[in-house]
């Protein structure tokens, strides 16, 4: 299990005639909460090599030391609802200017950095799983056109190339590389839901588009007795995280079934998730026994997306 940080969060308030999740500027907040997320749910049967229809890429967790060294982490989701596989290396083409940089790729582990995969087989992505593949090079500092806006592609083991997203605290261009540079890549290695760490200083994030559903998971677990406190009824604790790659808006949490709701934001509210971040809201057990009784499989919503559930430990 891993965990993720919680209620990265803001709020502000919605137009509820247009029921739009359209552009706003929310204030951030520090995130308050742990939400501990399971392992995926592992799958039976073949799975075949990823397409560039099943999975997104990022480029996340990006750093740098003394000696113009620099990395960054290649995180591959699989948004499908069939498992895949990613096999070896991802490469990786940077261009600049209407132009890819001549940067040679050299595959491999990268001492200190890059995790080794178990096993010698394809790396198996389940539904919403990602894996990730470390990228290290020694920059050229302002010898590197540093203003120019940079194109990133990855290309996967069958040849297909997917674009790479900038992580929420990734700055365009990326790499300070110029022809002639050298970039090394980690093997892929699965690390389950969302980001392998948390990406960035807490610090105000921009998103303008709503989550989507393939973006979040969702569990509710008990609640800790607070033992002997006056009124201290049964509680439980919803939450969802958010497994994706970018920034994303969400609206108020609501738990529903057929025949039932519980809406545990009040009135409309919008809120940005982090990738890696998590909202969680404490309900009474009662309430939610009332839902889960229900006719219909109960859901958890935020705003329009509908979060798949991958943990449920109430006893």
């Amino acid at each position: 299990m891993r965990s993720v940080r919680g209620a990265a969060l803001a709020v502000a308030t919605l137009l509820v005639a247009s029921c739009s999740l359209g552009p706003a500027s929310p204030t951030y907040y520090q995130p308050t909460s742990t939400v501990v997320l399971p392992d995926p749910p592992v799958t039976t049967g073949a799975a075949e090599p990823c397409t560039a229809e099943q999975v997104d890429v990022v480029l996340e967790g990006l750093d740098a030391a003394m000696g113009q060294q620099r990395w960054g982490t290649l995180r591959a989701m699989n948004r499908s609802e069939a498992p895949c596989t990613l096999e070896g290396s991802p490469g990786l083409l940077v261009e600049q200017g209407g132009r890819l940089l001549d940067v040679s790729v050299v595959y491999g582990l990268i001492a200190g950095v890059s995790k080794s995969p178990e096993g010698t087989g394809p790396v198996r992505l389940e539904q919403q799983q990602s894996a990730t593949a470390t990228v290290y090079w020694r920059g050229y500092g302002t010898a590197a056109d540093q203003t120019t806006s940079q194109t990133v592609r990855a290309t996967l083991e069958d040849g297909n190339v997917l674009d790479v997203a900038l992580g929420a605290y990734a700055t365009d261009p990326v790499f300070d590389l110029v022809d002639g540079g050298e970039a090394t890549i980690s093997p892929w290695v699965a690390t389950g839901y969302g980001p392998s760490g948390y990406d960035g200083p807490d610090s105000p994030v921009e998103a303008t588009t709503p989550c989507e559903s393939s973006d979040l998971v969702a569990g509710v677990e008990d609640v800790p007795s607070r033992s002997g406190a006056e009124g201290d009824e049964p509680a439980v604790s919803l939450w969802i995280a958010h497994v994706g790659l970018v920034p994303c808006l969400v609206g108020g949490l609501v738990l529903a079934s057929e025949g039932a709701e519980v809406v545990l934001d009040e009135g409309q509210s919008l809120a940005v998730l982090v990738p890696g971040g998590a909202l969680d809201r404490r309900m009474a057990l009662a309430e939610f026994e009332r839902v889960r009784a229900s006719r219909g499989a109960w859901q958890v919503r935020a705003g329009r997306a509908v979060a798949r559930v991958v943990m449920t430990e109430i006893r």
